[in-house]
C-alpha cells in the first residue's frame, strides 16, 4: 500500500482533509505518532522518552521533531504495519525533513506528498475556533512552515472545500495513477 503525507502548517486543514478521505475509503488511516509531552492526546500514542530512546537505539525511528515542549516520532514497526495490512496512512508533517525520511523509508513509488495551506489570516481564524491558548505557538509555527518544492498536489483549504480536497487527493493515489511516479523529487 502506499503511503500519504499531508504536508501543511498548523491550520492547513490536515485533520479535517484526513476525515473527508476516511469518507471516501476505510484504507485511509491516520498515522498515530508517538507522542511524549503536554498538549492533546487524540490522534497519538503517548509514550515516554526512554520508550522512544530505546526505538532510537534500535534504529526503529524514521522521523522525530520537537515542538510546542513535545516530542513526536513516526516509528518504523508502526507504519511498517499499516503499509503490510492494507491501510494507507496519512502522516501529518510539518518539516520537508519529515517528508524525506518517510520517503526514503516507504520509497518515492509508494508515497504521496501533498502540501495544504491557506491564507494566514484564514489560519489566525482557524486557530482561534480550535484553542485560542495556543494561537501564539501554533501561529509562530505556521510562520515557520516553509513550502515545499514539487509535492504531487498543492491545495489552498481556504478555498477548496474538504469533499473536492480529499477527492483530488485520492485521484492522486497509486490506483489512479499510470506512470508510477508518487512522491516528489529527493533534494540534491
Amino acid at each position: 500500500m502506499p503511503a500519504l503525507v499531508l504536508y501543511g502548517a498548523p491550520a492547513a486543514g490536515k485533520d479535517t482533509v484526513t476525515d473527508a478521505l476516511k469518507r471516501i475509503s476505510p484504507r485511509y488511516s491516520l498515522f498515530p505518532r508517538l507522542k511524549v509531552g503536554p498538549g492533546k492526546t487524540a490522534g497519538y500514542r503517548m509514550s515516554s522518552e526512554a520508550a522512544i530512546e530505546a526505538l532510537r537505539a534500535a534504529k526503529e525511528i524514521v522521523w522525530e521533531n520537537r515542538r510546542y515542549a513535545a516530542l513526536y516520532a513516526i516509528d518504523r514497526p508502526m507504519l511498517d504495519m499499516m503499509l503490510t495490512k492494507g491501510n494507507i496512512p496519512i502522516l501529518h508533517m510539518g518539516q520537508p525533513e519529515g517528508i524525506e525520511a518517510v520517503v526514503r523509508h516507504v520509497g518515492p513509488k509508494r508515497c504521496v506528498v501533498v502540501h495544504l495551506w491557506c491564507a494566514r489570516v484564514e489560519a489566525i481564524r482557524r486557530l482561534k475556533l480550535r484553542d485560542s491558548v495556543s494561537v501564539a505557538a501554533r501561529l509562530k509555527a505556521w510562520d515557520d512552515t516553509p513550502e515545499i518544492l514539487s509535492p504531487c498536489l498543492r491545495i489552498d483549504t481556504g478555498v477548496t472545500k474538504p469533499p473536492v480536497t480529499a477527492a483530488l487527493i485520492h485521484a492522486q493515489m497509486p490506483d489512479h495513477r499510470r506512470d508510477g511516479a508518487l512522491a516528489p523529487p529527493m533534494p540534491g
